[in-house]
């Protein structure tokens, strides 16, 4: 009988221990991925795993990644980067905010990432590529000469395609009292 419940105990540790073990085993495979695209001269400094967000095409894990400058004197801190992840920890997307608004991934919900205020980003490769804004929101920029920011990016048509556009939520927007269709320098817009 000692035998059979040592069998038993040991099967229940080794199901606990294996259980445990995968969340941080997945998380460290999405860290390694991040770290093997970046390019020589770049080092990660922070890897922090914010949610996922559900889109048409399937549901996608969410990370930001901050970045330096090495070979040089004084490292040089680079923009926030926010990362999707395929189920397996591949590396699917990247993009970064834009040098003049910064931008910092709060957490998410459905398809949504919310932002720590107006930011626009732009797809990591290419600082010309911005995330597309709303309809709503081209609308609000068009005719000025103000880069389209927002406090939300969207994902609903997959990760390749998100786009920008704003949403009154207090943690993300101005506040319960801020409206974030209106333009205003306490927006964070330059």
């Amino acid at each position: 009988m000692n035998s059979k419940l040592l069998l038993c105990l040991a099967l229940i540790l080794s199901g606990l221990a294996g259980c445990y073990s995968a969340p941080g085993d997945f998380r460290s495979r999405m860290s390694q991925a991040a770290v093997a695209a970046l390019p020589r001269g770049v080092q990660q400094t922070e890897f922090a795993y914010i949610g996922d967000v559900r889109t048409e095409v399937g549901t996608y894990h969410v990370a930001e990644q901050q970045r330096i400058l090495t070979d040089m004197l004084a490292p040089r801190g680079l923009q926030t980067r926010l990362l999707l992840f395929s189920d397996n920890a591949q590396l699917i997307a990247a993009y970064e905010a834009d040098v003049a608004t910064g931008a910092r991934p709060l957490w998410c919900e459905g398809s949504r990432i919310y932002l720590e205020g107006f930011s626009s980003l732009h797809f990591a490769d290419s600082v010309n590529h911005l995330i597309p804004p709303s309809p709503r929101l081209a609308r609000l920029s068009a005719g000025t000469d103000r880069l389209p920011t927002g406090n939300v990016i969207d994902f609903s048509h997959g990760p390749l395609k998100p786009f920008l556009t704003r949403e009154k939520h207090y943690g993300s927007s101005g506040g319960l009292e801020d409206d974030p269709w209106k333009l205003t320098p306490t927006n964070n817009n330059p």
